[in-house]
């Protein structure tokens, strides 16, 4: 019976072990996802369209400079960059060239969603700057999501995998009228 209970015991210990660093890792990771909407891109088939080239610069609430990014041709997609390791794009390109460029990315990856739990929260406003004119003071819009951390352990391909914390920022612009929407 005393056996019984140490197996348990240590069962349990494992499991609390496993979900307190499935808990962890959402917790200390996460991603983001950057979307800036323009609204005089309106047409008859789309409410607005998404910015394909510009420059950001994410906000407090007291305007100090949290992050810096760029929206890139075609898709307009928005990368930040980490202030010493930067975007991580050249690591992704590369990373199925070898395992060692896919380490590299992974470790880039690892060093920026870590970073992005430091200041992503805190972000109020951005400065979206297009070229032809410069918008200061767009609000942010926030949505956090939280992965199932306590499912990270699944060993099924759709399941698995380390928890992430995921955060959306939507910005809206008119940049016909050079201001925020």
């Amino acid at each position: 019976m005393r056996g019984a209970w140490k197996a348990l015991l240590v069962i349990a210990a494992v499991a609390v072990t496993a979900l307190g660093w499935g808990y962890w890792h959402a917790a200390s990771h996460g991603a983001l996802d950057v979307l800036v909407y323009d609204l005089s891109l309106k047409n008859d088939r789309q409410a607005y369209g998404r910015v394909s080239r510009a420059e950001l610069a994410f906000m407090d609430a007291a305007g100090t400079v949290l992050a810096n990014g760029s929206a890139g041709e075609p898709s307009g997609m928005v990368s930040i960059r980490h202030p010493a390791i930067g975007d991580c794009r050249r690591e992704e390109r590369e990373a199925f060239a070898s395992a060692q460029a896919m380490q590299a990315w992974r470790q880039c990856f690892k060093t920026q969603s870590r970073w992005l739990m430091t200041w992503v929260p805190q972000a109020r406003y951005a400065t979206v700057d297009l070229g032809k004119c410069r918008i200061e003071k767009v609000p942010v819009s926030l949505e956090q999501f939280k992965e199932a951390w306590w499912l990270w352990w699944v060993p099924h391909p759709h399941i698995g995998g380390a928890p992430y914390t995921y955060f959306k920022f939507t910005l809206q612009i008119d940049a016909g009228k050079c201001r925020a929407a």
